[in-house]
């Protein structure tokens, strides 16, 4: 393998085990999930 493809791969890596350990990302979706307007992206907690 060259310097190249060990880069790619590395960032690869690093990039989906950032994206995997990503738990304030995956609370906000569960939460976004049950609000009031369900599924938008936004948290709606005044209703």
């Amino acid at each position: 393998m060259t310097r190249v493809q060990i880069t790619i791969v590395v960032a690869t890596a690093v990039y989906i085990a950032l994206d995997y350990a990503d738990v304030g990302g995956t609370i906000a979706k569960i939460i976004d999930s049950k609000d009031w307007y369900r599924n938008t992206g936004w948290m709606d907690i005044a209703q």
